[in-house]
């Protein structure tokens, strides 16, 4: 298990990944299937990032 915010380090190093948020799981998936959920208003450098912001956006929920 690895815990970081390095958008870097989990794609070079995570099979699966998992984003919790306040207790509860948001997202549980690859890293393309959390690109996927990337909505592209979503701050972030790149598509992984959009991805993680996007499920923990409010509107997510």
């Amino acid at each position: 298990m690895l815990a970081t915010h390095l958008v870097e380090d989990v794609r070079a190093l995570s099979d699966e990944i998992m984003v919790p948020d306040a207790g509860q799981v948001r997202f549980r998936g690859t890293t393309t299937q959390l690109e996927a959920r990337a909505n592209s208003e979503a701050p972030g450098d790149n598509q992984l990032e959009r991805g993680y912001m996007s499920v923990l956006s409010p509107e997510q929920s």
